[in-house]
C-alpha cells in the first residue's frame, strides 16, 4: 500500500468518525453552506466577470463575446461555450496543459445548468438569421481548490452573465445592450459519505466520498439539471432529499449572487426569508384553494377563481390588515 493510500484511508476514517458524532472537519452541520462572497466587474477587458469564494475555494469567471456563425439546426440562436481551467496553482491535483476529463466534465455541468434553465434568451443574440449570431464564451478559472468548485463556478457564471454587456458598437452591429438574462440558475452539490448526504463538501470530504450529485434550480425552485458522478449509488429517497436541499440552499446562493458583497449575511438571510414567505402557497378567501400569487406591489390574485384583492407588500395579509378586518366585521355585526 502506497503512502497516499494510507493517508487517504486515515483521512476517510477521521471524517467517518466525525460524522458518527454528527460533526464535520470544519465544524459545519451536514446541510450547512460555507460563507459565500461575490464580486463582479473584476476584469476590465471582459464583457462580464465575477469572482466567487465558497469558504476558501476561489473561482474567477470571465465572459467574452464575438460575432460568429449559428449552428445549421438553430439559425436564430446565439451560441454558448463554457470552458474551465484547473490551474496547477489552485491544487496539487491539477496539472498544466490542455483541459483534462475532470475539467471538461465540470464545464459541461455548469453549461448545462445555464442552457436547460433558459437563463439567456439566445434568440436575442441573433444578428442576421442563419448568418451571424453572438457567441458567448464563459471561461472559468479555479484559483484555489478547497472543495466544491462546481457550485462556485455555477454562481460565478450566472453572476458574470448578469453583468455582461453585448459589445454591438465595437463590432459595428448597433448599440450595446445588456445580456438578455431571464433566469438565475444556481448549482448545489452534495456528496455521499457512508449513509450521510453532505452539503457543500470540502476538499477532504470530496476525496473520500462515494458519489456526488449536483442539482441546478431556477428562481421558482424548479429543477433544471441534475448530474451524478462517482461509483456509489443513491436511493430514490436520497435523491428527493438532495433535491429539497438544493431548492432551499439555492435561494441562499442566489441571494449572494444578486447582492454580492454589498450586504452582509444577516441582510441576505432577511431578504431570503421575505422572499420565501412571498412565494409560499397562500389560500384564497373565496375558493379556499392555495393558489394566491402576488401580481404587483400589494396586489394579489387567485389563479383558480380570479379573485383579486389588496394585501401586504410581501404577504396577502398583515397583522394590521387582520385587525382592521376584525374591527369592521364586529362593527357590521353590531349594526345588524
Amino acid at each position: 500500500m502506497s503512502g497516499s493510500e494510507v493517508i487517504s484511508r486515515l483521512k476517510r476514517d477521521y471524517i467517518y468518525n466525525l460524522m458518527l458524532k454528527g460533526e464535520r472537519e470544519d465544524g459545519r452541520q451536514f446541510n450547512e453552506l460555507r460563507d459565500i462572497a461575490l464580486e463582479t466587474g473584476i476584469i476590465d477587458k471582459a464583457e462580464g466577470s465575477a469572482m466567487v469564494q465558497y469558504g476558501d475555494t476561489q473561482v474567477m469567471v470571465g465572459v467574452k463575446m464575438q460575432v460568429g456563425t449559428p449552428f445549421p439546426d438553430s439559425p436564430t440562436e446565439g451560441v454558448i461555450i463554457t470552458n474551465m481551467e484547473l490551474n496547477p496553482i489552485a491544487s496539487p491535483d491539477f496539472e498544466a496543459g490542455p483541459p483534462r476529463e475532470k475539467a471538461i466534465e465540470m464545464a459541461r455541468i455548469v453549461d448545462r445548468g445555464i442552457r436547460e434553465s433558459g437563463a439567456i434568451d439566445i434568440n436575442k443574440l441573433c444578428i442576421t438569421e442563419g448568418e451571424e449570431v453572438w457567441m458567448v464564451f464563459i471561461d472559468v478559472h479555479v484559483l484555489n481548490n478547497s472543495g466544491n468548485i462546481l457550485d462556485a463556478a455555477s454562481l460565478g457564471a450566472i453572476a458574470a452573465l448578469m453583468t455582461t454587456t453585448v459589445p454591438s458598437e465595437r463590432e459595428g452591429k448597433g448599440e450595446d445592450y445588456p445580456m438578455p438574462v431571464r433566469e438565475m440558475p444556481v448549482g448545489i452539490s452534495l456528496v455521499k459519505i457512508g449513509d450521510e448526504m453532505v452539503l457543500d463538501p470540502t476538499y477532504g470530504e470530496e476525496s473520500v466520498c462515494e458519489t456526488r450529485i449536483t442539482i441546478s434550480s431556477n428562481q421558482d425552485g424548479s429543477i433544471c439539471s441534475m448530474q451524478k458522478s462517482g461509483s456509489g449509488s443513491l436511493t430514490p429517497a436520497q435523491v428527493v432529499k438532495a433535491s429539497k436541499i438544493a431548492k432551499e440552499k439555492g435561494e441562499i446562493s442566489r441571494s449572494a449572487g444578486r447582492y454580492g458583497t454589498r450586504y452582509g449575511r444577516k441582510d441576505r438571510k432577511l431578504v431570503g426569508d421575505i422572499e420565501e414567505r412571498t412565494h409560499m402557497p397562500h389560500t384564497c378567501v373565496k375558493c379556499d384553494r392555495p393558489t394566491v400569487k402576488r401580481v404587483g406591489t400589494g396586489i394579489w390574485e387567485c389563479r383558480k377563481c380570479g379573485h383579486t384583492f389588496a394585501g401586504g407588500t410581501y404577504t396577502p395579509s398583515t397583522s394590521v390588515g387582520k385587525t382592521i378586518s376584525r374591527t369592521v366585521k364586529k362593527a357590521v355585526e353590531q349594526v345588524e
